[in-house]
């Protein structure tokens, strides 16, 4: 393997992690420029916090594809258990929005007040569906990596990532968002998370060409015992931002 072919693998992946880092800065910016900054800026990053410790164990379903996808039996049990585990997430994200949970989590927990309780479930709401969204793209992306397609996972974030900034300028005087600023940063989340999806689901049904059957029978157990420590790693990094706005919300 040359130096050069190394070279053109790795760098869509590193730009894509410095193009990551500019988006997040960007959709903060905007959320600093709308009326109700403050409470815009705490309720979305509390929500988005928690959506992120749950859905977090979903990024690792790109390893899922790079190793254990090599035929489309196996492919078929892995998008599989990626859309139960979603769905269970979503579940999650729904209670927070609707059930008394929500309310223990947000009030009590936090220490939030009624008004930017308000705001915090309806960003659960609009969030209910990422976990499955962010399963299912990272999927296809570690399929596109498997077979040395880092132009398209790299095209992909950066795409989303710019859909989502330009939402963020897009949005920012219209009277829609205005009447309720917390819309800007989930409205631009998901401009940037549908762009990326797409592009990736392209990809895969453009460049993945998998086997229609085999002799390995690929099982559900397998499948987890195979993801739960990667999601497990995860969910103690993701908890990180969550701990800090708890004590951060109570102090």
């Amino acid at each position: 393997m040359s130096y050069a072919y190394l070279i053109r693998f790795m760098l869509p992946l590193v730009l894509m992690v410095l193009v990551q880092e500019f988006g997040e800065q960007v959709l903060n910016g905007g959320m600093a420029r709308m009326p109700r900054a403050t409470e815009t800026l705490a309720g979305y990053g509390l929500a988005w916090g928690l959506t992120a410790l749950l859905s977090g164990g979903l990024t690792q379903t790109r390893q899922l594809g790079l190793v254990l996808v090599t035929h489309a039996q196996a492919f078929g049990q892995v998008l599989r258990f990626v859309w139960i585990t979603g769905l269970v997430l979503a579940a999650l994200l729904a209670s927070l929005a609707f059930t008394p949970v929500g309310k223990w989590v947000i009030e009590d927990l936090h220490s939030v007040g009624p008004d930017l309780a308000s705001v915090v479930r309806l960003a659960f709401f609009w969030l209910i569906p990422l976990p499955i969204l962010r399963g299912l793209t990272r999927l296809y992306g570690g399929m596109l990596i498997r077979v040395r397609r880092t132009e398209v996972v790299s095209l992909a974030t950066i795409s989303g990532i710019g859909m989502s900034v330009v939402s963020v300028f897009g949005l920012l005087e219209t009277a829609f968002v205005q009447r309720q600023p917390i819309r800007l940063p989930l409205l631009a989340t998901y401009a940037g998370v549908l762009t990326e999806f797409g592009i990736l689901f392209w990809g895969h049904r453009r460049f993945v060409h998998l086997e229609a059957d085999s002799d390995t029978d690929l099982k559900i157990g397998y499948v987890v015992r195979f993801f739960w420590p990667l999601a497990f790693i995860m969910a103690i990094q993701g908890g990180t931002r969550p701990l800090i706005n708890l004590f951060v919300s109570r102090g």
